[in-house]
């Protein structure tokens, strides 16, 4: 990817970080239940995407025939409690509309110490892509005392590295959680384990706040760190959530 792509591309990571939460919990639940949820979740949002669509052609495209209410009334009601119970029974009884509880509430619920990890910094890092944020268009602005340049070219090394770093790691956990359902051979195996190890031989990931901006000088990594290098390779070569939640396990004990 080029870097001067990479700005446009950050915020597709949070979504990509959500299907995976999302679709992890899904495959743990009974064949009934998973019917329930994605036959009703694709209904329901479906009939408010139509609904919602209306009043923006009627306002900016006037004339334009668009889809509006096509499901019926009886299945409405009868898809929405039908994923009320199914909702009720799997932990959430406050949820009333039928719709997917927050993806940060399944995230606790299937990895407190992993995935809900994961996502509040995926979504933290990406906040500011898709939300207005102060920070985030400060960032932009780089020169000397006195005289400043705001332009998104200025963070292209940073956002370069932002996307090829965590879509990597989001890649890897995508095969680490649905590399049996895929049919994962030896060769993709290898493949993965290499993306794993290479991830942790990085020098540096992009982090949320960084020294830079702060205008902080980037401190020398710690003789111990590089020391613990291949042992952390080795930790996490077969899955990044594995190997994290055996570090929570011992943690625990």
């Amino acid at each position: 990817m080029r870097n001067d792509y990479a700005f446009h591309c950050m915020a597709g990571l949070r979504s990509v970080c959500e299907d995976l939460i999302v679709l992890k919990f899904i495959a743990g639940l009974t064949v009934d239940e998973q019917e329930k949820i994605l036959r009703g979740t694709m209904i329901l949002d479906t009939e408010k995407a139509m609904r919602r669509q209306v009043p923006f052609f009627a306002t900016f495209r006037v004339g334009q025939p668009v889809m509006n209410g096509w499901h019926k009334p009886d299945l409405l009601a009868k898809t929405k409690d039908e994923l009320v119970q199914v909702w009720k029974a799997l932990g959430w009884p406050k949820n009333k509309d039928g719709g997917l509880p927050p993806t940060s509430e399944i995230a606790r619920k299937i990895g407190p110490d992993t995935l809900s990890v994961l996502y509040e910094y995926v979504y933290r890092l990406t906040s500011g892509m898709v939300h207005f944020s102060t920070r985030a268009l400060l960032r932009t602005g780089w020169g000397n005392e006195g005289e400043c340049r705001f332009s998104t070219t200025n963070m292209d090394r940073y956002s370069g590295e932002f996307c090829r770093v965590y879509g990597i790691f989001l890649l890897t956990v995508y095969f680490e959680f649905f590399g049996t359902l895929l049919g994962m051979d030896d060769n993709v195996a290898r493949i993965v384990k290499r993306l794993r190890r290479f991830l942790i031989q990085q020098n540096r990931w992009p982090e949320m706040i960084t020294f830079e901006e702060m205008n902080h000088k980037v401190p020398k990594r710690s003789i111990l760190a590089i020391v613990l290098e291949p042992a952390l390779a080795t930790h996490f070569e077969n899955g990044f959530i594995a190997g994290a939640e055996k570090v929570a396990l011992l943690k625990a004990k």
